[in-house]
């Protein structure tokens, strides 16, 4: 089941989130969420030169980040220069 934080921080979001919209959320900078997208850490699909975030993919980030044991978690962990690389872009 859904973390209550997550399900009130996401509910009611549209579908698509922009890049300042996920910013705030994961309380980063947008500069920190287009270097995550750029290092293929954020999934987001690139449509026309800006990014756009699936709500499901910030849920599932949220969730990542909550469920690590405190001892493992910086203050914003997500927004430290350790996050892990994977492929995470998509072109519409």
């Amino acid at each position: 089941m859904a973390n209550p934080e997550i399900a009130a921080a996401v509910d009611g979001l549209p579908n698509l989130l922009t890049v300042a919209e996920v910013a705030e959320l994961l309380r980063c900078s947008p500069k920190t969420i287009y270097r995550r997208v750029t290092s293929g850490v954020l999934p987001a699909i690139e449509d026309g030169g800006r990014f756009l975030f699936n709500t499901a993919d910030i849920r599932a980030v949220l969730i990542k980040r909550i469920a690590r044991p405190k001892s493992k978690l910086s203050r914003n962990s997500f927004c430290s220069n350790n996050a892990s690389r994977s492929s995470g872009t998509h072109q519409i």
